[in-house]
């Protein structure tokens, strides 16, 4: 939560430009300072946790010879994105010209074609 958010969360009929005034303000008390960071600190180690357990359970599923072929399959690949292993690269030189003759803009096709190869489109 942000400080502006527990700020408008604590004192509803504060204006949001009161708010972020007051957080402001409020982070620059050395203590209070303090306590964000050690609650953010608390939210990281929590993350961590999760993110390894996610990982273990996608690495049993992966490994496991009674899961169906197709799920073991979109394990490992889930596993091999979030290590980074896979990297998609885009010509760019060729999507520029392709662009061109077609009579598009060069940075919108390659835009689109970063987002198709992220899977977003």
């Amino acid at each position: 939560m942000s400080t502006v958010a527990a700020y408008e969360a604590a004192y509803p009929a504060v204006r949001p430009g009161s708010a972020r005034t007051a957080g402001a303000r409020l982070l620059h008390d050395v203590r209070i300072r303090a306590r964000v960071e050690e609650l953010r600190a608390g939210l990281a180690e929590r993350a961590l946790l999760t993110r390894e357990m996610v990982l273990n359970g996608l690495l049993a599923l992966a490994q496991d010879a009674a899961v169906p072929p197709g799920v073991r399959r979109h394990a490992w690949r889930d596993l091999g994105e979030h290590l980074a292993l896979f990297r998609l690269v885009v010509d760019h030189g060729m999507v520029s010209s392709l662009a061109e003759q077609l009579g598009l803009d060069p940075a919108e096709v390659e835009a689109e074609a970063e987002a198709i190869l992220r899977g977003s489109r």
